[in-house]
């Protein structure tokens, strides 16, 4: 490429050397000798003399040599420096490291129009010498292509200083070169930003420039987990990608949609506080980065050329107008360089008949610039991409287009709910305009999960079943079905999730999601009730030692079946194991362990151990009512040791204001049952009393009325607690009150002399399925004494064997 004159001269002036005249000033003297410009012996002065010309040296300064006077002068002192100088310059240079040697790479040239300077890259002398002889545009792109980042940007460089200024063709060129160059130091960025090189990309007059340096922007961001500017970007680059379409891959639009569409998603995700991490495969990590393919100056030339006359006119007021005679879907084409973004959709709202609204914007945000280039697209699609290029969503209702400003919002939970919706609508595009493609399972899961998020559960099921119905051979299938049990585990059908669960276990057992598939069964089958089966699953995950997470899981979770099961032993082995493998402190799972492990002990009135158990339980991190549970029970664990002072100390560090009603009945009946303890029972049959009259719940008051008829028998007061305990069995609704209640009753009608009574609820109780052991027995015993009583030996004898038959005598 040819340098124009002016450019020439300027490199020409700065690469001159100065003139004799310039350097030295001054009256010439003509005394100079060899001596003094030279250190040697006489040889060497013999030499210079013999070889120099004949005006080397003044016959002057000859015969002041043979007389042997040695004259000092300005002019001698000048030239010495100068010689020093001119030394040390050229022995720095001798001792440079090759690699920093100084050649073309090295040196800062100005960005035009901009106040920043290329970074310096340094390249060996011999590099820079082999790639001054291959100086072109495709051997840059092959280097940038091979990753060979360091050369290519040398290369470009070199060719971006080739350019001649003030252009219009070269400027169109250098644009580009920026961006490439911007590439380079992406991957270069000891060397320096790439800021200002895209900064000068995105204004330039080139829609084709533009539209590439947001494209490589928005692939940017998604590695960068900035997903809000991604979204951005790849509007930006929809915007304007008309203009040089023909030249890109045929999937090339879908996979900037696509991006846009998961960058959305996952800022959802991340809001609502969930893994941003996508299963499968085929998301936009995946995608290789488009190259367009411009083999030749003229060709690219050409392509920075499209779409700058086209918008040219755009300038002045933005372009919007519908073609009724081409197909649907390409009616409308939209044009706008730096238009305002509220003077653009206004046109197009003027223009199409729709009633625009805007919410939570101030006036100064409307005047956003919007470029865009849309020859020939859909109606819908123009206020989208117009809207999407400024960060803002476009939303259509039945006649109406209402624009929303993501930025501006007061509750967390509507603005996530808006971007889900917005997500779910780009899904859906994404699946109608590009029928067919690829990632199709992927859009479906990706709804399933932004369904999820604004509480469409069934939607959110629907999509996940599609995905394993209609792509069983998607790496996704077994995620969707996971999903999809989870879902319905919440909706309590645990039959359907044990069946989704199962399936992922025949179909997929290659899968790593196996182990997560067996734990979450295991606790869907617990939530079932069915703890047997639960305990089982939880013991085969365990020893199949997936992972060290996987047994901890399996560990609480055998442990808390065997807690349910009664099978306490078993279940202080498993809670223990799970606490031990539990590593980290704050773990969520260790206040509810040790908690679970302090009822353990509790069952085993093991009461030292339990109450260290517990207490470590209030070390961790507890929701209010989890901390009441573990009070109450620590209460408990000192009560078994006598500790009823220590007992008592801690209910008082709770206030009492702050319970529920239903808190509130537990502290008072531990308070009730301390004072028992220690033969305070009036002052308990007081403060029941008392408390009784204001709680409103039925069963709640049942609850302390049942407490209030246990210190009644403390004192002998069988007729009254007899009354109570009447007036408690008709709201109790646990199953474990209800069967203390009962056998109180019992014990007080025995006392009052009732035997008939007695008995007659002794074998109603008896008949009763799935009385504790311990309980059957103090039946039978009730019975006995009746028996006794009434000179019935024989049945006596029986009862207190436990072998009577409840099925004959007494009322039934």
């Amino acid at each position: 490429m040819e340098i124009d004159t002016d450019t020439k001269n300027v490199f020409d002036q700065s690469s001159r050397a100065p003139h004799a005249s310039e350097l030295f000033a001054g009256q010439a003297h003509p005394d100079i000798s060899a001596e003094d410009l030279f250190a040697g012996d006489d040889k060497l002065y013999r030499m210079i003399e013999k070889g120099r010309g004949p005006d080397l040296l003044s016959q002057a300064g000859k015969a002041a040599h043979k007389a042997g006077v040695k004259l000092l002068t300005p002019t001698h002192i000048v030239l010495l420096i100068n010689v020093i100088v001119i030394m040390g310059v050229t022995g720095y240079l001798a001792m440079r490291d090759p690699d920093g040697a100084a050649n073309p790479s090295t040196q800062q040239t100005p960005v035009s129009g901009a106040a920043t300077e290329l970074p310096r890259i340094p390249l060996s002398r011999t590099t820079a010498a082999a790639l001054d002889h291959a100086v072109s545009w495709q051997v840059a792109e092959q280097f940038l292509l091979s990753g060979d980042y360091t050369r290519a940007y040398y290369v470009y460089e070199k060719l971006n200083r080739n350019l001649t200024q003030h252009k219009e063709d070269d400027e169109l060129i250098r644009d580009m070169l920026y961006l490439k160059m911007a590439l380079c130091l992406q991957n270069l960025p000891q060397y320096g930003s790439p800021d200002p090189l895209f900064d000068r990309a995105l204004i330039s007059r080139s829609p084709a420039v533009r539209m590439l340096a947001n494209y490589h922007l928005m692939m940017t961001a998604m590695a960068n987990r900035n997903y809000e500017i991604a979204r951005i970007r790849a509007y930006k680059t929809l915007a304007l990608l008309p203009t040089v379409q023909e030249e890109c891959s045929a999937n090339f639009e879908g996979d900037c949609y696509f991006t846009m569409a998961e960058a959305l998603t996952r800022q959802v995700l991340l809001l609502n506080n969930q893994d941003i991490v996508l299963p499968g495969v085929l998301w936009s990590e995946s995608l290789s980065l488009e190259h367009l393919p411009v083999a030749t100056q003229e060709q690219l030339r050409a392509l920075l050329q499209r779409g700058v006359e086209q918008t040219g006119p755009a300038a002045l007021a933005p372009y919007i107008a519908k073609q009724p005679g081409l197909s649907v879907g390409s009616q409308w084409s939209a044009i706008a360089l730096e238009a305002p973004l509220s003077e653009f959709l206004a046109r197009f709202a003027a223009e199409s008949g729709w009633n625009l609204s805007w919410t939570a914007f101030q006036e100064d945000a409307k005047k956003r610039p919007v470029t865009l280039y849309l020859p020939g697209d859909a109606e819908q699609r123009i206020p989208e991409i117009a809207a999407g290029s400024v960060g803002w969503i476009a939303e259509f209702n039945t006649d109406d287009i209402v624009i929303h400003n993501p930025d501006i919002y007061e509750n967390l939970a509507d603005h996530t709910h808006l971007l889900a919706r917005e997500a779910i609508y780009v899904w859906r595009r994404f699946l109608l305009r590009y029928r067919g493609d690829h990632r199709t399972p992927n859009a479906h899961y990706a709804l399933g999960l932004m369904h999820e998020t604004i509480d469409q559960s069934v939607a959110a099921m629907g999509e996940y079943k599609l995905v394993s119905g209609q792509f069983p051979h998607n790496p996704l299938a077994p995620h969707a079905l996971f999903n999809a049990s989870r879902i319905k585990t919440e909706m309590r059908d645990y039959e359907g999730a044990k069946a989704d669960l199962t399936e992922i276990l025949v179909q997929y057992s290659d899968s790593q999601l196996v182990d997560e598939a067996s734990l979450y069964l295991a606790e869907a089958t617990v939530k079932a009730g069915l703890y047997d089966d639960a305990a089982h699953m939880f013991r085969k995950v365990y020893n199949l030692d997936l992972s060290k997470e996987s047994r901890c899981r399996a560990a609480y979770g055998a442990g808390r079946c065997a807690f349910e099961l009664k099978q306490f032993e078993e279940a202080k082995k498993w809670l223990m194991q799970g606490l031990l493998m539990t590593d980290h402190p704050q773990d969520r799972r260790r206040g509810p362990g040790y908690f679970l492990l302090g009822k353990t002990l509790m069952q085993l009135q093991d009461f030292p151990q339990a109450a260290l158990a517990l207490r470590q339980a209030l070390e961790t991190s507890l929701s209010p009512d989890d901390y009441i549970e573990v009070v109450l029970q620590l209460v408990q664990a000192e009560r078994g040791q006598g500790n009823y002072v220590a007992a008592l100390n801690m209910l008082e560090t709770v206030p009492q204001e702050k319970l529920t009603q239903y808190y509130l009945c537990q502290f008072l009946t531990a308070q009730a049952q301390l004072f028992r303890d220690i033969g305070l029972t009036d002052i308990a049959i007081t403060l029941l009393r008392r408390q009784i009259q204001f709680i409103a719940d039925a069963r709640n008051r049942a609850l302390l009325t049942l407490e209030l008829a246990k210190c009644e028998l403390q004192i002998d007061d069988a007729k009254q607690a007899r009354q109570d305990l009447v007036e408690a069995l008709k709201h109790l609704s646990a199953v474990e009150q209800i069967h203390e209640a009962h056998l109180l009753l019992a014990d007080v009608c025995y006392r009052l002399g009732d035997l008939t009574q007695t008995e007659d609820i002794c074998l109603r109780f008896l008949r009763r399925k799935e009385v504790p052991a311990s309980q059957r027995n103090t039946a039978f015993e009730i019975l006995g004494r009746v028996y006794t009583t009434k000179n019935e030996h024989g049945r006596a004898a029986l009862a207190y064997a436990g072998l009577l038959e409840t099925g004959t005598g007494g009322t039934n």
